[in-house]
């Protein structure tokens, strides 16, 4: 088996077959606690992961079963990106820990929050939407449109997708990041 193989079965293993949820290693604390999955924080926590995750090259926790996994959400600190990546700004590392933050009241309370603190390191503006040119960018503006709707009438049922353009901030930074050849 090679070695990304490997690691895809090991990741499958993680991922609980028949039951609600998605990839454990995404997983925000309150969940992991039994706790609704139905609040825009439980996608920034996810979002944050990612952000790490396509920084670093690692999930910031990594433990081969589920139940050690949780023990780490529930109670160990990310750790910090600097360690990881010495030349990172403090301000971007923040953001992330912000993200990631055990307790939902400390993260970014929106997805249009959390973009608006990445916006200096390239995320776009909330009103900065240039002219789509095709199909997927038109789906995407409709989904963050609906999400705008669904803020401003309050939590309801299927609420917290994160908003496409804290993907786009997360893959401008990951762009930046990368040296070209």
């Amino acid at each position: 088996m090679l070695e990304g193989e490997a690691a895809l079965a090991s990741e499958r293993k993680l991922t609980t077959m028949g039951r609600g949820g998605g990839t454990p290693f995404y997983t925000a604390p309150e969940v992991v606690r039994g706790g609704s999955p139905r609040d825009p924080r439980v996608d920034v926590y996810a979002a944050g992961v990612l952000l790490f995750e396509v920084l670093t090259g690692e999930r910031p926790f990594q433990e081969r079963n589920v139940v050690e996994l949780c023990a780490q959400i529930l109670h160990t600190p990310a750790p910090p990106l600097r360690v990881m990546l010495p030349g990172i700004s403090e301000a971007l590392d923040a953001i992330v820990q912000r993200a990631m933050a055990k307790d939902p009241e400390a993260r970014f309370q929106t997805a249009l929050e959390m973009q608006n603190a990445l916006i200096p390191f390239g995320g776009p503006t909330p009103n900065d939407d240039p002219e789509p040119t095709d199909t997927f960018t038109l789906d995407l503006r409709e989904l963050t449109r609906r999400e705008r709707d669904q803020t401003a009438r309050g939590p309801a049922l299927g609420e917290g997708q994160v908003s496409s353009e804290v993907v786009g901030a997360i893959l401008d930074e990951l762009k930046a990041s990368v040296p070209t050849m």
